[in-house]
């Protein structure tokens, strides 16, 4: 395989509140190598006659960094040691995955059809289901023993995972015709016993995790298409957790009062449709629906950089350390920018986009592109593909008990 890494050229462009700052040439990155491929596995095999649709379900690394869990459209869910890639248990029909899995305990938290259920890492075998009455829609949240959970088509359930129960629902109504994305990842605020729950009619609440009881809620105002309200990026808590910043696909982009959801500023920012920050820079990094990708400083209220995508829509950017980010792209390839200055350091193309974030633990990642091409990668290795493919058993593995 060719053309794995490429450097991306920036499209750096002035912000609409002034000439960007200038940047000291010298001081700046240089873009090469950062993270290496070590093996790759290709799982398009599986995918039958759907390998010109996307991937949604985002692969999960252990806490530990032993594993890798792989879901695919196909309804195939498979575990895989991160050393070698070898097989560790495999479901060839576990049902549709949800968008985002999840740990707690030894039991890994995933979607299946309605459900949400709780696999035994090392055995792959199904502990129990809790029904939700909704597909798992994205990234879910841990707060303890309480897991809140984005369902589609626009509502937010509390899980207790000791008791194995749902405890509540927030639902908000489905907004008529062509919304963008759905709902927000939910945001625990451990300080204020709050959680954060954006929705696609344009509304953010503040509950409680335990409950569900909603403390405070508001509907985003402004914005020129009414059609698009959507709350699709997640909130996030800034300085050290005195504000709220909450963008609106329709609306703009806003601080908050974590407190009381008042107003604090407003950014006429639109197209937003994921945040990330640039750990451990005071930098949030948004994808906009207009190809491009913005370093927004959220203490001066405004856009440091801008960074265009050549091909496709950029999807939610994934902190990397070290100021960094990975953005892919649902036609292009993914690219690892400088959080400070949105200067592209590394491109990695897997040979189609990816829609669904890539996930990064520690030094080690993993990408799944939408042909079902599993990269496994880790800062430092290189820019070469290191690693030997590892055998498939495929149809022929030992399957667990579900």
């Amino acid at each position: 395989m060719t053309g794995i890494f490429a450097i991306a050229s920036p499209v750096l462009l002035a912000m609409a509140a002034g000439a960007a700052p200038s940047l000291d040439e010298a001081a700046l990155p240089e873009p090469g190598p950062r993270w290496g491929v070590r093996y790759i596995v290709n799982l398009g095999p599986f995918e039958f006659l759907k390998i010109n649709q996307e991937q949604w379900s985002r692969p999960y690394i252990s806490r530990t960094g032993s594993r890798m869990f792989i879901g695919l459209r196909s309804n195939r869910l498979e575990a895989r040691e991160m050393a070698s890639g070898r097989i560790l248990w495999t479901h060839p029909d576990f049902g549709t995955i949800g968008a985002g899995m999840a740990e707690w305990s030894d039991l890994l938290l995933v979607g299946a059809d309605s459900d949400l259920a709780a696999v035994d890492q090392q055995t792959g075998q199904t502990r129990w289901r809790v029904d939700l009455s909704g597909s798992v829609a994205g990234p879910m949240a841990l707060y303890g023993d309480l897991l809140l959970v984005p369902i589609r088509p626009n509502a937010v359930v509390g899980v207790d995972l000791a008791e194995r129960q749902l405890l509540w629902r927030q639902k908000r109504p489905t907004p008529e015709g062509l919304t963008i994305r759905g709902q927000a990842v939910p945001t625990v605020d451990p300080a204020r016993g709050l959680a954060y729950l954006g929705f696609s009619d344009g509304t953010l609440m503040a509950v409680r995790p335990e409950t569900g009881e909603q403390v405070w809620g508001i509907r985003l105002p402004g914005g020129v298409d009414a059609r698009f309200k959507d709350v699709d990026a997640r909130p996030w808590l800034v300085d050290e957790g005195r504000g709220l910043l909450v963008a609106g696909f329709g609306q703009g982009v806003f601080l908050l009062d974590p407190e009381t959801g008042r107003e604090i500023y407003s950014r006429e920012l639109l197209g937003v449709t994921a945040v990330a920050r640039a750990e451990p820079l005071d930098v949030w990094v948004f994808a906009l629906g207009t190809r491009e990708v913005v370093g927004f400083d959220p203490e001066l209220g405004r856009v440091i950089w801008r960074y265009s995508v050549e091909k496709g829509f950029p999807n939610r950017p994934v902190p990397a350390g070290n100021g960094e980010v990975f953005v892919g792209s649902s036609r292009g390839a993914t690219v690892l920018l400088d959080g400070a200055t949105g200067r592209p350091l590394q491109s990695l193309s897997p040979g189609s986009g990816t829609s669904t974030p890539l996930q990064v633990r520690g030094e080690q990642a993993v990408l799944l592109s939408n042909k079902a091409l599993v990269m496994v990668m880790r800062r430092g290795r290189g820019d070469s593909i290191s690693g030997v493919l590892p055998k498939d058993p495929g149809r022929q593995a030992k399957l667990p008990a579900r």
